[in-house]
């Protein structure tokens, strides 16, 4: 029908621009120029004022009150960190990280990413100082934003430089998880510890009895964070702890799968099912709650909350997270005052420079010690044009800055080194590609 087909044209545009790995990024910077504008206009002061709300939850015998602005780094980051530790403990099941040859590559690429950069930092920063607390900052590399500059790049990045830089961005998170659990955590309390410890435990056991329901390891979770918030450790690691929990196998493998359903679909052809009324059609209803159960129950529950987690982490939660820190207000003249600081030039020098060293002396040490060689498809000058997208960090960086210099102006200046190291690193990163990769283009035309 003409609504029919006219629905269909304005819909599916949509939603193949929905799927777009790309749209995550351009939300994120959209985002963050929009925390910009507003935190510079007019209304700048009620944009600053308006994340102060104070929100709270009561059940029971347990209550918390805090900001809005705590709720979304504390809380809602708290799922980025979950989304982040499934796609760590994918890749190290059955991805790029499964086996030593194929992850010593990656591994080896983001060590030098995050060490060169924080020794960066730390010989603009004297060490000891109050500006050294930043040296964590930028180690990170923004998985989202490299994704989707490689998304539009198109077909012209080979299949092998993309996989390399997703197990790179990967392994980088797990360095920066590391980096926060271990350097960013403050005065210990034994007691919040101790509880959290007993449900890590807890969740363990559930994980080794291979228990498939999802409720418990939630309940769990929360008790979990809410141990954490007064531990000295970032709450947010509770993510991490539960992603670890969360079984890798299903509950039913694919030669049962397979065996079940076709039993279902032979009971399907045998019933007449033509021009019948399904509502009143008990067996069908049934062999239909049967099927879905079945797919459902065919998935991994890690498979299955990765992808409940994925539009809410992309197109929800990260951009809100992004649209809540990234307000900074220029005024009284203080722009030049920023790009004196050494903070904003540690951060600079350590995303724009020590990123794409870093990644390239780690990549080059790993082939020169034949630890690993290079994906086919790809050459060297490509891996170290790739590397400078590594300087781009924006959602795990404004995170440590913010566990480094928690209510001060350094947090304006780290802000300022974060923003315009990663617009620098963007537009290095694609203009070394364009060529590196025109250069591939001309070898392959040439007879």
């Amino acid at each position: 029908m003409p609504v029919q087909r006219a629905f269909r044209a304005l819909i599916y545009p949509i939603h193949h621009f929905l799927k777009l790995e790309a749209l995550g990024g351009i939300l994120l910077i959209s985002s963050a120029f929009l925390a910009l504008l507003l935190a510079n206009s007019p209304i700048g002061t009620d944009y600053v004022r308006f994340w102060q709300t104070s929100i709270g939850f009561a059940t029971g015998p347990l209550h918390y009150t805090n900001t809005l602005h705590f709720f979304i780094n504390q809380g809602l980051m708290t799922l980025f960190f979950l989304f982040i530790g499934l796609q760590i403990k994918k890749e190290i099941l059955i991805g790029v990280l499964a086996s030593r040859k194929r992850a010593s590559l990656p591994l080896f690429s983001a060590m030098g990413g995050i060490v060169l950069p924080a020794l960066i930092y730390l010989l603009i920063n004297h060490p000891g100082s109050y500006a050294s607390k930043g040296w964590g900052i930028p180690i990170a590399t923004d998985i989202a934003f490299i994704m989707g500059i490689l998304m539009l790049l198109g077909n012209r990045v080979p299949l092998a430089l993309k996989i390399f830089l997703m197990a790179l961005a990967v392994s980088d998170d797990l360095g920066g998880i590391l980096v926060i659990t271990f350097f960013y955590s403050g005065a210990l309390a034994w007691l919040n510890l101790g509880v959290a410890g007993v449900l890590v435990l807890l969740l363990t056991f559930l994980s080794l009895i291979d228990y498939r329901h999802m409720t418990p390891y939630l309940i769990l979770g929360i008790l979990l964070w809410m141990a954490l918030l007064h531990s000295g450790i970032p709450p947010t690691i509770a993510g991490v702890l539960l992603a670890v929990a969360i079984p890798s196998k299903p509950l039913i493998y694919p030669k049962d799968f397979g065996r079940e359903v076709r039993s279902i679909l032979d009971e399907f052809i045998v019933l007449k099912t033509k021009n019948m009324d399904i509502l009143h059609h008990d067996d069908y209803q049934a062999g239909i709650h049967s099927l879905t159960s079945h797919c459902h129950n065919a998935l991994t529950p890690l498979q299955h909350l990765t992808s409940i987690l994925h539009p809410w982490v992309n197109f929800f939660i990260l951009p809100l997270f992004a649209f809540a820190n990234a307000g900074v207000s220029i005024k009284g003249g203080n722009l030049l005052e920023i790009y004196q600081s050494p903070i904003t030039w540690g951060i600079l020098v350590g995303l724009c420079l020590g990123k794409p060293l870093g990644i390239s002396l780690g990549a080059w040490l790993a082939i020169r010690l034949k630890i690993a060689s290079l994906p086919k498809g790809i050459t060297l000058s490509q891996l170290i044009a790739a590397s400078c997208l590594g300087g781009i960090s924006f959602t795990m960086a404004l995170f440590i800055s913010y566990l480094s210099f928690p209510n001060s102006i350094a947090l304006l200046h780290a802000k300022f080194g974060i923003f315009t190291a990663s617009i620098i690193s963007i537009c290095l990163g694609c203009l070394c590609l364009k060529l590196t990769l025109k250069e591939r283009e001309s070898h392959h035309a040439k007879p």
